[in-house]
């Protein structure tokens, strides 16, 4: 659009008149104004037209105030202020003041940055912790399961390693 149009104009030129709301501070003036076969669109229009997929880069997923938005900005934010509150006040070094005494940012940079990596390791290693508690109890088979000798298992009979073939050894009695 052109700077001389509108109240927030700022520029003069000699082809608009000066908005009645504009500043009257004094600004730059236009000396060679272009002619009438000579103007670009920014002398002809007074307001411009976008394209849906102009500024398609930083568009948003979630439309802003909605119940769905509303959910995961909950969910996201209630994160970042757990890390926080983690970070700053549960026994982190970066919460005593006499640990964080260092010259230039650089040096503070890198504190801050091996303390993150600290931190996150602290979490790695209290989520591996918590899997080896949890106990998976031993699946208990019931012998006649286990030695095959149910009707009620898809293979029937007894498997070959619970009877051991013995030479010249009477045959185990039938189970009734």
């Amino acid at each position: 659009m052109c700077p001389a149009i509108g109240p927030q104009a700022k520029v003069e030129c000699p082809l608009r008149e000066i908005h009645p709301q504009s500043s009257k501070k004094a600004k730059p003036e236009i000396l060679n104004a272009p002619s009438e076969d000579q103007r670009d669109r920014i002398c002809r229009q007074t307001s411009v037209m976008f394209p849906v997929s102009e500024g398609q880069k930083l568009r948003q997923e979630l439309i802003y105030g909605t119940e769905e938005w509303a959910a995961v900005y909950r969910h996201d934010r209630n994160t970042v202020e757990s890390w926080n509150r983690e970070f700053k006040y549960e026994s982190s070094s970066i919460a005593a003041t006499a640990r964080r005494r260092m010259r230039g940012l650089g040096a503070a940079q890198f504190m801050f940055v091996l303390e993150i990596m600290q931190r996150n390791f602290a979490r790695i290693a209290s989520f591996f912790e918590k899997q080896a508690r949890k106990k998976t109890a031993p699946v208990v088979r019931r012998r006649r399961d286990r030695d095959g000798l149910s009707h009620y298992v898809m293979n029937r009979g007894p498997k070959d390693e619970t009877f051991v073939a013995v030479p010249g050894a009477p045959p185990k009695p039938l189970r009734t």
